[in-house]
């Protein structure tokens, strides 16, 4: 009973050393995270959008499918927008 009460200690202790280290600060050597801004539009046809930054440009993914939610995936497509030039 002795030694069972000593492992569930070591656990718990390990845990919350690991949940500790989670909200720890990044390494110095990881590059910030780029800062987020809300648009002030949306985009009526696309499904899903996503922003990613690709060689320093601003591209936004969307997923185009005409005719709303009822369209099957024949009539989808993915476009992808520069917002800078567009």
């Amino acid at each position: 009973m002795l030694r069972v009460s000593i492992i569930m200690r070591s656990l718990s202790a390990v845990t919350i050393l690991l949940s500790l280290a989670a909200f720890a600060d990044p390494s110095p050597a990881a590059p910030p995270n780029p800062t987020l801004i809300r648009l002030p539009f949306a985009f009526p046809t696309g499904m899903e959008n996503t922003p990613v930054v690709f060689n320093g440009r601003l591209l936004l993914v969307d997923n185009h499918r005409p005719g709303g939610f009822e369209a099957k995936g024949k009539d989808a497509y993915l476009f992808i927008r520069d917002l800078v030039t567009g």
